[in-house]
């Protein structure tokens, strides 16, 4: 199934980012593993989950993370621009990668 994860910022002001030192709460750290990291791993071990495609406003970041910048590099994964909410961000995936759509966030670490 194709899948979309949601790793959008939620701006400067974003309590679990601003806590943990990055831009964007999915880039947080749990363990020392950053959320969308564990997101990611997950999905990529299910048999079910197809294509994996991450929606956010900073493609770099996934990009020069060495682990998902692989997985992006190897075709496993591909970047979608967030839309500036979740809701709108799902709606113009569904658009561009129609149904079944299987949709989670970043932060279900």
């Amino acid at each position: 199934m194709t899948t979309l994860v949601l790793a959008g910022s939620r701006g400067a002001e974003d309590p679990v980012a601003k806590l943990m030192g990055v831009s964007h709460k999915a880039f947080a750290p749990i363990a020392g593993v950053p959320m969308l990291v564990r997101v990611v791993r997950a999905l990529t071990a299910s048999p079910s989950v197809g294509m994996i495609h991450i929606a956010i406003e900073r493609p770099e970041l996934v990009e020069q993370h060495p682990e998902l910048g692989l997985l992006l590099a190897g075709g496993r994964i591909a970047l979608l621009p967030a839309e500036g909410s979740p809701s709108r961000s799902v709606s113009v995936a569904l658009d561009r990668l129609g149904t079944p759509l299987f949709v989670t966030t970043a932060d279900h670490a």
